[in-house]
Parts: C-alpha cells; sequence; structure tokens
C-alpha cells in the first residue's frame, strides 16, 4: 500500500481506506502554521489601515483569503474523504467530525498510463463505473474519481489496485501496459 493511504476500521467495523494519519497531521500543521502567519499579517495590516485609510480595500480582500484559509485549516483538522470497501464495490465518502456523507459509490477499479508536457510518465488508479446518490440531476455522474496518482513507477497505484480489488471483490482494469 502506498505511504500515503492507510488501513483502518470505522465505527461500525467496516474497512476503510484512509488518507495516512502521520502525514494528514504534518499538512495540517504546514497549513495551521501558514494560516497563523496569515492571519498574524492581517491582524497588523487591520491595525496600519487605521491610520491608512486607503489599505482598508487590500486588508478586506486579504481577509477573504485569511477566510479562506482557516476553512480549508479546519477541514483538514476535523475531516476527510475515504474510501470504504464493501463486497461489490467502493464507497467514496465525506467524514468532519462524527460526520459521514456518501458521496460516490464505483463498482471496478482502473490503472491507467499517461504523459505529461516533459514525456514523463504518470500512473493514475481510478475508481470507475461511478454511481452517485449525492448529485442533483443537472449534473452528470463523473465518469472515475482518482483514488492515486505516480510518476514513473506505476507499483505502488497498481498494488493499492489490486488491493482493493481483492477487498471489495470488484475489478481491477490494468491498462498501462
Amino acid at each position: 500500500m502506498p505511504d500515503e493511504w492507510q488501513e483502518a476500521r470505522g465505527t461500525q467495523g467496516e474497512l476503510l481506506l484512509i488518507p495516512n494519519p502521520t502525514f494528514r497531521r504534518q499538512q495540517t500543521g504546514v497549513v495551521a502554521i501558514i494560516t497563523g502567519i496569515v492571519w498574524s499579517g492581517l491582524l497588523l495590516l487591520a491595525h496600519e489601515s487605521l491610520s491608512e485609510p486607503g489599505l482598508w480595500v487590500v486588508t478586506l480582500m486579504l481577509t477573504v483569503f485569511g477566510v479562506w484559509l482557516a476553512r480549508k485549516t479546519h477541514w483538514m483538522l476535523r475531516g476527510r474523504h475515504e474510501w470504504r470497501i464493501e463486497p461489490g464495490h467502493l464507497v467514496y465518502q465525506r467524514r468532519f467530525g462524527g460526520v459521514v456523507t456518501e458521496l460516490a459509490q464505483a463498482k471496478a477499479v482502473e490503472l491507467t498510463e499517461s504523459r505529461d508536457s516533459d514525456n514523463d510518465a504518470w500512473f493514475h488508479l481510478h475508481a470507475i463505473q461511478i454511481t452517485s446518490p449525492r448529485l442533483k440531476p443537472t449534473r452528470k455522474t463523473p465518469v472515475s474519481l482518482r483514488i492515486t496518482h505516480a510518476i514513473h513507477d506505476p507499483t505502488e497505484p497498481r498494488c493499492l489496485g489490486q488491493w482493493l480489488s481483492q477487498q471489495a471483490d470488484v475489478p481491477f482494469y490494468d491498462r498501462s501496459r
């Protein structure tokens, strides 16, 4: 299994594929530090705006960015996207605190290869054959949902795809060769 993922059990004993908690904590710490720096700068800028009214426009624009960054930090602290593994399908869901929202289901896993502008090989593991109870009738159901990707070496995405295929008893299509 790639380092960025980890197998876990849900509150009702269900098998989950979740982002690695160690990596997630490190990422959250970095984003929280950046958020703190931005808000410290915003406070100084707001203080300066009291004596220089022309700075209020800049302060308000940067405040929007600060609020967005604070929301992202809060999401990283309390939420995550995960895959619930069930017989015959994979369920893509969002967990925020204790609330779990099912977003989509997939009936198969597919590994594909693409090339970027530098001709580097990218290997993409996608959940395919998607159905989604959460999408409005006016929106199209996505064709696939990316699980992971890697550059140059397909080993980790391939191994994860094979593992998911075995655990959920879904087809795995390796189209990277």
